[in-house]
C-alpha cells in the first residue's frame, strides 16, 4: 500500500499542476480521489483477507504482528487521501498550511505513541498512525473546502471504506479447516466486492465515456 501510494503521489502531482488552470479541474480532482479510494479499498481487502497466504513470504517470527496489517493499510489509505486533498494548498500557493498540518501530525504522533505504546505495544503505534493520518486528511479537507472547494464524493468514499472495514472484520471471524477452501472463499469475496463496485460505478463511468464519444463525433 505504501509503495502504491508513493508511486501514485509522484505521478499525480504533475497531473494536478498541469490541470489546475482548467475550469473543470475541481471535478477532475474529485474523480481522481474517488477512484484512488476504490483501488486502495480493493488492495486493503485483498491483502488483509489473504494474510494466511502472504505470511509465508515473511519469517515466522513476524507472524505475531499480522493483526496490525489491516490497521496500517487503512492508515496508509488515509495518508494517500491526504496527499490528494493537499492539492488545494499547492495550486493556490498556500503551502504553509501543509507545514502546519504536517507539524501538528508529527506532534500528535509522538503524543499518541507515548500514550499507547506502553498499553498496547506496536499495536498502539499502528493505531496512532491511523488516527494521525485520518485527522490530517480531515483537517486538509476542511481547509481546502474553504480556500479551494472541490466536490469530493466524501459520503460515497466513506461508505466504500466502511464496507471494506466491515468485510475484513467479518471474514476475520470465519475460520475454515481446509486451507484451499479458505483461499477460494477469500478470492470469491474479492471478486464479489469488485463486481459490486462495477455495478455501483458503471452509472458514472459509462455515461461519461458515451459523452466523450459524442463530443469526438
Amino acid at each position: 500500500m505504501s509503495i502504491a501510494i508513493q508511486a501514485f503521489r509522484f505521478a499525480a502531482e504533475p497531473f494536478f499542476f498541469s490541470n489546475a488552470a482548467d475550469k473543470n479541474s475541481p471535478a477532475l480532482f474529485s474523480k481522481v480521489n474517488h477512484y484512488f479510494v476504490i483501488v486502495c479499498c480493493v488492495l486493503w481487502l485483498g491483502v488483509s483477507i489473504n494474510m494466511d497466504v502472504f505470511k509465508y513470504f515473511i519469517g515466522q517470527e513476524y507472524w505475531e504482528g499480522i493483526p496490525i496489517v489491516p490497521i496500517l493499510l487503512l492508515a496508509y489509505l488515509f495518508l494517500g487521501v491526504y496527499y490528494n486533498f493537499s492539492v488545494w494548498y499547492k495550486v493556490t500557493d498556500k503551502t504553509y498550511f501543509g507545514t502546519i498540518i504536517t507539524a501538528a501530525g508529527a506532534l500528535l504522533t509522538i503524543l499518541l505513541n507515548y500514550l499507547l505504546i506502553p498499553i498496547a505495544g506496536y499495536t498502539g503505534s499502528s493505531w496512532a498512525a491511523l488516527i494521525v493520518y485520518a485527522l490530517m486528511a480531515i483537517a486538509c479537507y476542511g481547509l481546502g473546502q474553504k480556500y479551494y472547494p472541490i466536490p469530493y464524493r466524501t459520503l460515497t468514499d466513506f461508505c466504500y471504506v466502511s464496507a471494506t472495514f466491515l468485510l475484513i472484520f467479518l471474514i476475520s471471524k470465519i475460520t475454515m479447516a481446509n486451507p484451499w477452501l479458505s483461499i477460494g472463499f477469500h478470492q470469491g469475496v474479492i471478486l464479489l466486492f469488485v463486481a459490486g463496485i462495477y455495478v455501483i460505478e458503471r452509472k458514472w463511468v459509462i455515461p461519461s465515456h458515451l459523452e466523450q464519444s459524442a463530443r469526438g463525433q
